[in-house]
């Protein structure tokens, strides 16, 4: 019955008991079996909601402190569409870096690149497009 509510497959239960697939069925859709089962449940599920109940009322600052989480991620998100530039980028990388990316390491690399005619423009448009930044900056 522990194993059912903890989600356990009636399969993997069955055999692990080596009790025949007959006997098995008898006995969970048994009255009996049904009722203590719905009983468990009932417990576990009470004994969840009186402790989680139990931690919010004993720790409000830490309530306080999680509903400020979502006003705060929404104020960063807010500094990143209207901040002044510094700003901006600031937020900009808090997000990410909360969402778990991390800027890409530079390689400084020299030699010699062979691309073809296609590659080569792109990377021509794209060393124009930078100067481009740089020069309104």
């Amino acid at each position: 019955m522990r194993r059912q509510v903890c989600g356990e497959s009636d399969i993997k239960i069955k055999n692990d008991l080596q009790i025949k697939d007959t006997h098995f069925s008898v006995i969970i859709n048994s009255e009996l079996f049904i009722e203590e089962k719905n009983k468990m449940e009932s417990a576990i599920h009470a004994g969840l909601v009186k402790k989680l109940g139990e931690e919010r009322a004993l720790d409000p600052v830490n309530t306080i402190l999680q509903d400020a989480c979502v006003e705060a991620a929404h104020a960063n998100v807010a500094f990143m569409k209207t901040g002044s530039e510094h700003v901006r980028q600031k937020s900009v990388w808090d997000i990410l870096n909360r969402r778990g990316y991390t800027s890409a390491e530079k390689i400084d690399v020299q030699g010699d690149i062979n691309l073809n005619k296609v590659a080569a423009g792109h990377v021509e448009k794209a060393l124009k497009d930078i100067q481009n930044v740089q020069s309104k900056e």
